[in-house]
């Protein structure tokens, strides 16, 4: 007989666990069952559970250098595995693969790219290897050694005026060529970059780049900078030096350029020229009269004061340089600034270093080239050919303009022109896979790092098995998004309302 009572089911299981098996089959209401699963929560459990050490396990994976123009064959052989494999892989991706596995041509990246993963790899973009490519001298477009003595020549000096916003730089250019630049300006500040030829008294040619004075054109003042022989650092007497000024003068210190100080409005009442050229003085920037070696000369551009001593100063440190260059050899020059003009097309200002610029040249300027289909001046005056120092327009660049400050070098076909495209541009995709690689393992140790703290707050507190994701990532990204941007302290207000006073 069952026992019965307000304990029945605490004896029933006393019997059960006391009375020896039988084959009887004995059945246990849903209060027994209750009551033994109440038993079995009131077992001894352990709060805590000791701290692991998480290990930053790399992965085993082995790296394969992948590269543009890759075959099975040579896909097989850096993975190390059986062509009749690959050959399997590839097929059943795309039927159409099998022609070009037999005839040894190139697979898309794409495919490559499937295969590596399914062959438990990771892929690395990388340069094709130099057994099986041709050499650097071979591909690239390098400048040319340094002319023998016999072969250089007298070329006009490369000039450019810096300074200081409205300090009178488009001026002193508008006086130096006699040419009403100044009127096509706006709110004094200087909008494009030009290269013009002016003929001075005695004959002699100077080449002069107008920069913009404006900080917003700092670039570009100094890519003018390392195209010019000369800097000529225009001060305002009556202001002194200014910010452009410093960033002027670290400019041509950069580059590795003499400068001539002029010191312009010295014909306004307030104009202290002298203490123009002590300004200069914490700058190392020493002038003639105070015991240096920095010709300071004192002009008004306005006027056409001192113009005349301006230039022979130009001449003088031209001469003091000795600057030369040979009109014979590959024609080398440099991008002063690249535009695309409406019926036209792209064109590009370049300054000529070496060689002789003619029409039909076939040039090679950062990852692109061109075959010369007009040459121009600054006036727009079709020119033949163009010497050393000589600034010249031309037009006729294929896919894309070079950039301001690139070096422009002659190739002797337009063969060799695309070859050495071709290798400039899959060496710039090679640097920056590098740092796009880079970027991503950096990203994923910072990932891992955030992942083990994580883990270790969970573990300190004793859960062991919740998500850390959902424990410890989504509660900070909700509380970020609670406060935004907004870091004031905050407190928060807590209103009880009774419920006899709610209807």
């Amino acid at each position: 007989m069952l026992p019965a009572g307000r304990n029945a089911s605490a004896n029933l299981l006393r019997i059960l666990l006391t009375t020896p098996s039988t084959s009887k089959f004995i059945p246990i209401s849903v209060v027994c069952a209750q009551q033994t699963r109440f038993y079995a929560k009131n077992r001894t459990r352990r709060k805590f559970v000791e701290e692991i050490t998480i290990k930053n396990v790399k992965s085993e994976k082995p790296y394969i250098d992948i590269y543009s123009d890759m075959t099975a064959q040579e896909l097989a052989k850096t993975m190390k595995v059986d062509m009749n494999d690959l050959a399997d892989f590839l097929t059943d991706l795309n039927p159409k693969l099998l022609d070009s596995i037999v005839e040894e041509r190139a697979i898309d990246q794409e495919f490559i790219l499937k295969a590596v993963a399914g062959f438990g790899c990771k892929p690395r973009v990388a340069m094709r290897p130099a057994s099986n490519r041709r050499s650097q001298a071979d591909d690239d477009i390098l400048p040319q050694p340094p002319a023998p003595e016999i072969e250089l020549a007298k070329r006009p000096p490369v000039v450019t005026i810096m300074g200081h916003v409205d300090h009178g730089k488009t001026t002193l250019l508008d006086t130096l060529r006699k040419s009403n630049i100044t009127a096509g300006e706006f709110g004094g500040i200087t909008q494009h970059i030009g290269a013009f030829s002016v003929a001075l008294k005695d004959g002699r040619k100077v080449t002069f780049l107008d920069t913009p004075g404006h900080a917003a054109f700092a670039a570009m003042r100094s890519r003018g900078a390392h195209g010019a022989d000369l800097v000529i650092l225009v001060v305002a007497a009556d202001d002194g030096v200014k910010e452009q000024t410093e960033q002027s003068i670290e400019f041509a210190r950069q580059a590795n350029v003499p400068l001539v100080v002029a010191i312009n409005k010295c014909d306004k009442p307030q104009a202290d020229p002298t203490k123009a050229m002590r300004s200069l003085l914490q700058f190392n920037i020493v002038s003639e009269s105070m015991g240096g070696d920095v010709q300071c000369i004192q002009i008004s551009a306005l006027q056409g004061t001192n113009i005349d001593a301006l230039q022979e100063a130009i001449l003088t440190q031209a001469d003091i340089m000795n600057i030369r260059a040979t009109p014979k050899g590959r024609v080398e020059a440099s991008v002063i600034e690249a535009t695309t003009v409406h019926g036209i097309g792209k064109v590009t200002t370049l300054v000529v270093a070496r060689g002789t610029l003619r029409k039909g040249a076939v040039l090679v300027g950062g990852a692109t080239w061109c075959k010369v289909r007009t040459m121009t001046d600054e006036n727009g005056k079709e020119m033949k050919e163009a010497g050393p120092g000589t600034p010249v327009r031309i037009s006729g660049w294929r896919d894309d303009l070079p950039n301001p400050g690139d070096l422009i070098i002659e190739a002797e076909s337009t063969d060799k022109a695309t070859k050495a495209v071709a290798y400039r541009v899959a060496k710039e995709m090679e640097t920056k896979a590098k740092k796009d690689w880079g970027e991503i393992e950096e990203k994923r140790r910072v990932a891992r790092e955030e992942y083990v703290a994580n883990r270790k707050e969970l573990y300190s507190k004793g859960i062991r098995f919740n998500s850390t994701i959902r424990r410890i990532v989504h509660k900070k990204n909700r509380l970020t998004k609670d406060l935004g941007d907004d870091t004031k302290p905050r407190m928060r207000i807590l209103v009880f309302i009774p419920s006899s006073i709610i209807k």
